[in-house]
């Protein structure tokens, strides 16, 4: 998938979160789990190096609208903690 949107907003949050594009990608094209919200946005979960990432897409605009990394099941934070 090489269609996705990143504004410049976008952008700067998913440097604070050192989430490259590259990981955006991978997440939104082998998904390990997608829901379609009612709002229209549909959310992608799943694994990158080690990390547990969540995406949100708007529509069919394909315009990434969020990020995130779920700490709580990241080995990559596991590892921090012992």
């Amino acid at each position: 998938m090489d269609d996705l949107i990143f504004s410049p907003h976008l952008l700067v949050g998913m440097a604070d979160h050192q989430i490259p594009a590259e990981a955006v990608y991978h997440v939104v094209a082998g998904a390990d789990e997608k829901v379609v919200q009612p709002n229209g946005r549909t959310r992608y979960t799943g694994t990158w190096e080690s990390r547990v990432i969540v995406v949100v897409v708007e529509g069919d605009e394909r315009a990434v609208v969020t990020e995130w990394e779920r700490t709580r099941e990241s080995r990559r934070n596991r590892r921090r903690r012992r």
